[in-house]
């Protein structure tokens, strides 16, 4: 039971509609696992990447889903004794991560951040956009990408009225 990351780019089509995209990810995921033997470490040394130690070379973003019940999970091998003990903060390994930890009724989420690069408030508004994204397609699937959208029609009257504003002030004119 050893972990091995899999590296897996997505880029959703924003004309495909989301049923589409999962399709796509099903498979690109099944063709990721057929090359599971091919290690990461090894491609990091084959591909040379340069690396900055101020962040992670290779993802920005990991999602990472857990299908094994952690609460009481407790490995012995020849007399040593593992168990997993949650800790309440975590360091922010990659700019962001969510993990999701599967049991037999619900998926419950983790979201870890580098507080550096994000404020409290943008997580809890990536937290909002999500939900509200997940509450879209779980009523429609087959609704193209585009199609979803994630501000209200206050924001988006906030955010018309902004632009008038400068366009306004963009039409000045001066006579010196």
């Amino acid at each position: 039971m050893f972990v091995n990351t899999l590296a897996m780019r997505h880029r959703p089509n924003k004309h495909k509609t989301f049923s589409e995209f999962l399709k796509e990810v099903k498979e690109n995921s099944l063709q990721a696992y057929d090359n599971q033997n091919y290690q990461l470490e090894e491609l990091i040394e084959q591909v040379n990447i340069k690396r900055d130690v101020s962040r992670n070379f290779l993802f920005d973003v990991v999602f990472n889903l857990n299908n094994i019940e952690y609460d009481d999970l407790e490995i012995n091998v020849n007399n040593l004794r593992l168990k997993q003990i949650n800790t309440e903060n975590e360091l922010a390994r990659v700019d962001l991560s969510l993990t999701g930890y599967e049991t037999s009724k619900t998926i419950a989420l983790k979201l870890v951040y580098a507080t550096k690069l994000f404020k409290r408030e943008t997580i809890q508004r990536i937290v909002e956009d999500f939900l509200f994204i997940l509450r879209e397609y779980s009523q429609n699937i087959h609704t193209a990408i585009k199609d979803v959208q994630l501000i209200n029609s206050e924001e988006e009257a906030y955010i018309l009225n902004e632009k008038k504003e400068l366009d306004s002030l963009r039409d000045l004119e001066f006579d010196f």
